[in-house]
């Protein structure tokens, strides 16, 4: 009744006969994939894998049809006026927008979002997600810009050196994404059918210690 969508794997050569096979299609229905033509997760009902050792690769295909194109960006925020990050905490509570090109042809995350620009806030542990879904094989190029954070905390500031993404494909393990930052944010190509995660920090800016006796001196 709320639209969802069942996917029954089936794997071994027991599954040969069609007296199994009919029972899991009972269960999510008659679309079989066994190899041929195209799998499409949003409407095959069945994925059928005689050979175990290939079961990977077919969970793989299918996790990256259900969660791909996405990127997800984590907001680490350094609330002391060091030269290190290792203390930064998550940033909750931030707004987060992607703009992506070409235009999605819909969008998974977040709920609702339409046309080329969608807005997130981050989440308790600092995480902000993205999801559409675009034409075969296209890559997506998305720009991210992050709420000004000094607007939130007086002091506080994007450091894009300290931008890192990485991304994966069914094909590859995660890899070093390139990344263009700006004030406050980045640019990067998202390949098809790629999961990215990228982090971003926030830092107080060090404020310049103040002689107080020259001051004071000059004063006089």
């Amino acid at each position: 009744a709320q639209g969802s969508h069942v996917l029954a794997v089936a794997v071994g050569d027991g599954l040969s006969g069609t007296s199994a096979l009919n029972r899991l299609e009972r269960v999510s229905g008659p679309d079989v994939y066994d190899g041929t033509g195209t799998f499409d997760i949003a409407t095959t009902d069945v994925y059928r894998e005689s050979d175990f050792s290939r079961l990977e690769a077919a969970l793989r295909s299918a996790a990256f049809q259900l969660c791909a194109p996405s990127l997800t960006v984590r907001k680490l925020v350094d609330l002391t006026p060091d030269t290190g990050v290792a203390d930064a905490v998550p940033g909750p509570g931030y707004g987060i927008t992607a703009n992506v090109a070409p235009q999605p042809t819909s969008w998974i995350l977040p709920t609702g979002a339409t046309g080329t620009t969608a807005t997130t806030t981050t989440d308790v542990n600092g995480f902000g997600g993205f999801q559409w879904n675009t034409s075969t094989g296209v890559a997506s190029t998305v720009t991210v810009t992050e709420q000004d954070p000094g607007a939130v905390v007086p002091g506080l500031t994007y450091d894009p050196s300290l931008t890192t993404c990485s991304y994966r494909t069914p094909d590859l393990p995660y890899t070093p994404l390139a990344t263009s930052p700006f004030s406050l944010g980045f640019t990067a190509t998202v390949p098809f059918e790629a999961i990215v995660t990228c982090t971003i920090y926030n830092r107080l800016v060090e404020t310049p210690a103040i002689d107080i006796e020259k001051h004071t001196n000059g004063a006089e």
